[in-house]
């Protein structure tokens, strides 16, 4: 995995994903960046799978 030096804590349960923060990913708004516009849609994390999780 490339985002984190280990997938798994010290009691073998998943980290959240250094890339998303745990989030599972992020709105992409329609102008690009600013919050409060019109969300455009929600795109997944790639390295989590969407989940938030390592």
């Amino acid at each position: 995995m490339a985002w984190g030096k280990k997938d798994t804590d010290d009691n073998n349960s998943k980290k959240d994903c250094g890339a998303c923060d745990g989030d599972g990913g992020s709105w992409v708004y329609s102008d690009g960046q600013t919050q409060g516009k019109s969300h455009q849609r929600w795109v997944a994390c790639q390295a989590g799978g969407g989940s938030g999780k390592v």
